[in-house]
């Protein structure tokens, strides 16, 4: 079963990572496979969450912010099906933390009751931008909400992780006093779906810098991660640990869809391409 720490264990397990000059792995995992595997590779925590579930049926992440699933009934479901596969780290999962349906200390304490040590919004209404975001702000049930609801996951001694998608979102974290951010650039460009990505590499790299500043990371000892966009290699992380102040990376599809791609396809040709008697 998954590893459980307290947010400031795990606080201190990262500083020991980024003081070997190592940057922070969380593998984002929708099948108990990627997380047996990426624990054996060397991932610093795993990451549960809707978008994950979502990805290894062969879906598309962004479904996670439409209404086609429960979020907090279905990933609660599995992460019991994914947790039994990870030893030795930490286990973050991701909820709907803007769900008006919900008691926030009740889906908070049963997942503390699981085995659970990390907390994310994700998904995330930080995903809308303009008129949609500010309706669901006027309702209360917008990034305002996700961030109270983390600041309380954080009171009950999880490690909290904040997606950011924008410069107010960045601030809300920064007002949360979070214990990371990720700083989102959308949907994962390449692979067999063909994405493009919504910012190049220069852009990511302002925004991350941006992000930072907006939610004063220095200040509040925040850990920095990066996801999505054109983030799809360990090479192009390397430009944001020498030019940003991000020493880390949330995977979700660099970790369980874009190395299988190839992989499988590539495994069936091979297979497809032997010869076998005639009948």
């Amino acid at each position: 079963m998954a590893k459980q720490l307290s947010r400031l264990e795990i606080r201190a397990c990262f500083d020991q990572s980024i003081g070997r000059k190592q940057p922070i792995v969380i593998a984002d995992a929708g099948m108990g496979i990627t997380a047996k595997f990426a624990e054996a590779g060397g991932a610093d925590m795993i990451s549960i969450d809707l978008a994950g579930l979502f990805r290894v049926d062969a879906v598309s992440s962004i479904a996670a912010i439409m209404p086609y699933a429960g979020a907090n009934e279905t990933v609660l479901g599995r992460a019991k099906k994914i947790m039994p596969h990870i030893r030795n780290v930490p286990v973050c999962v991701g909820i709907s933390a803007s769900d008006p349906t919900i008691d926030p200390g009740y889906l908070l304490e049963t997942l503390r009751q699981m085995g659970v040590s990390a907390i994310a919004n994700s998904p995330s209404i930080g995903y809308y931008i303009n008129r949609e975001r500010n309706d669901f702000e006027d309702a209360g049930m917008g990034v305002v909400r996700e961030a109270e609801v983390l600041k309380q996951a954080q009171e009950m001694g999880f490690f909290t992780i904040g997606y950011a998608y924008d410069l107010s979102g960045a601030r809300l974290m920064g007002w949360a006093g979070l214990d990371a951010m990720v700083c989102d650039f959308r949907v994962t460009e390449g692979g067999a779906i063909g994405f493009e990505s919504a910012y190049t590499l220069n852009e990511a790299i302002a925004l991350t810098n941006q992000f930072a500043e907006a939610a004063d990371a220095e200040k509040q000892s925040m850990f920095v991660l990066i996801h999505g966009g054109p983030v799809t290699s360990a090479e192009a992380t390397r430009r944001f640990y020498r030019e940003t102040p991000a020493v880390g990376i949330l995977g979700g599809s660099i970790i369980e869809r874009l190395p299988v791609e190839d992989a499988i396809r590539e495994a069936t040709r091979k297979f497809k391409a032997t010869t076998i008697k005639s009948r």
